[in-house]
């Protein structure tokens, strides 16, 4: 009799509280595995930099052989590369230089391959793009004279 009566005057459990109780020590736990993984294992991702410039070099050795690049000048690729997260985070994009080495390349649409220097903290993975297409042309100069023509009147003091 004593044992029923203990019985009856325990709270009976409330399965609604266990489980709310439940989900928030598991979204603690969540929190502290995926803090201790960011500071202390810090995982090696990839990261896609997109429109980096790409430098022409060279220019004037086209110059000296009278050719000269059709267009615009400005090309840019995509590069892929590869370290931890702290490091990815910590880089300065323009510290990825792209280059076209245009020197013995000749008249006509060329395909160009690009080289790529990333900082030693990260790896070069890919080159998206690892060839640009460049129309290079006959260089044409014309001289024409040129006549100035003054309007309004100059101080004394004052040289054209």
């Amino acid at each position: 009799m004593k044992n029923k009566a203990k019985q009856e005057k325990r709270k009976p459990s409330n399965p609604e509280r266990e489980k709310t109780f439940n989900i928030i020590i598991s979204i603690i736990t969540a929190l502290l595995l995926w803090a201790y993984v960011i500071s202390q294992v810090n995982p090696s991702t990839t990261q896609v930099i997109d429109n980096v410039p790409v430098e022409l070099l060279n220019l004037q050795s086209l110059t000296s052989r009278e050719l000269a690049v059709a267009g615009s000048t400005e090309y840019t690729v995509d590069v892929v590369i590869e370290g931890t997260r702290a490091d990815i985070a910590a880089l300065d994009e323009k510290e990825i230089i792209a280059q076209a080495d245009l020197f013995g390349w000749s008249e006509g649409t060329n395909y160009i391959p690009v080289t790529v220097e990333v900082p030693e903290e990260v790896d070069l993975v890919e080159i998206r793009s690892d060839k640009i297409e460049v129309n290079i042309e006959t260089l044409i100069a014309v001289r024409k004279p040129v006549e100035i023509v003054y309007t309004g009147t100059l101080s004394e003091d004052s040289e054209v």
